[in-house]
């Protein structure tokens, strides 16, 4: 059991970083013009996956800004994700392995997948239809898509709901066994 914890306490501990460095590392790549790590290392919009779209460093300061807000559509996704990883290891760190709060945790991570998945399209809309729109006409596009990617974090993200369902049914007999006499 000391070792689960000692690995709980380490994912917590790399969860609550990237909880920290997501929203930050967002709000720099608009600033920077999409160069967070300098120009040599150019990198796509995060959480976007559609065709190519005009590069950060020739947008408008207003389409800057429109896009970070519409960025941080799937980032809030993210951040609510993470956020339940935090608190999952920290009852795992509590010795709190099968209780009802660990499952209810479980099924909350598989429903914010599932349900960032399913938004996903719609903001690879908004963003290429926000961010083309400087473009000149015909070179404006809005983009509606799903990736393979995107289906399998879905099949995922059911899977882990299915298997919040299978503990909360054991965590209902473990209860029932336990005041049996």
């Amino acid at each position: 059991m000391q070792k689960i914890k000692q690995v709980s306490f380490v994912l917590r501990l790399l969860f609550t970083a990237a909880f920290i460095a997501l929203p930050v590392y967002v709000m720099t790549y608009w600033i920077s013009g999409g160069h967070p790590f300098g120009v040599q290392f150019p990198i796509a919009v995060f959480g976007y996956d559609g065709p190519n779209l005009p590069p950060v460093s020739t947008l408008t300061t207003s389409l800057k800004t429109l896009g970070f807000f519409i960025n941080l559509i799937p980032v809030a996704f993210y951040m609510t994700i993470l956020g339940l990883l935090i608190h999952l290891f920290k009852l795992y760190e509590k010795s709190e392995i099968f209780t009802k709060n660990n499952v209810k945790t479980i099924r909350n991570i598989g429903f914010a997948m599932l349900l960032n998945k399913a938004v996903c399209p719609f903001f690879g809309f908004l963003l290429s239809y926000t961010l083309t729109q400087s473009n000149p006409p015909g070179y404006r596009f809005a983009y509606l898509g799903i990736s393979i990617q995107d289906i399998s974090i879905m099949v995922i993200a059911v899977l882990i709901i299915l298997i919040s369902w299978i503990m909360a049914e054991a965590y209902k007999l473990q209860e029932e066994q336990q005041y049996t006499v």
